[in-house]
């Protein structure tokens, strides 16, 4: 299994359609790459796959997140979206496992 991180500009239009699919919510199964890419332009997107380059679980990363905390406002990396294609097969648990690898080596909160 490889562990990938990818930018949302260079998501492919495959696996945007992939990641839509996964995630099945209603109201972005007809979202257009163009518009998909606008709208999670600050995030990033982690990737467990196969050999044969086949998402076996993905995770979204939120940069854009703000918390307002003694009025001071405070912006963190927020994990969201975390699915795996298949139940069951202990894939979403390798994926925040490598999540929390690469997490910590990078010094984000």
């Amino acid at each position: 299994m490889k562990y990938q991180i990818k930018e949302t500009k260079d998501l492919t239009e495959n696996e945007i359609e992939h990641i839509l699919k996964l995630w099945d919510i209603s109201v972005w199964n007809t979202m257009k790459s163009v518009y998909f890419r606008s709208f999670f332009k600050d995030s990033e997107f982690h990737f467990l796959m196969n050999a044969e380059e086949n998402i076996l679980a993905i995770m979204r990363v939120n940069f854009d997140f703000t918390l307002k905390i003694a009025d001071t406002d405070s912006t963190f990396a927020e994990a969201v979206g975390l699915v795996a294609a298949h139940k069951k097969k202990g894939y979403g648990s390798v994926l925040v496992s490598r999540f929390k690898e690469n997490v910590i080596q990078r010094n984000i909160e």
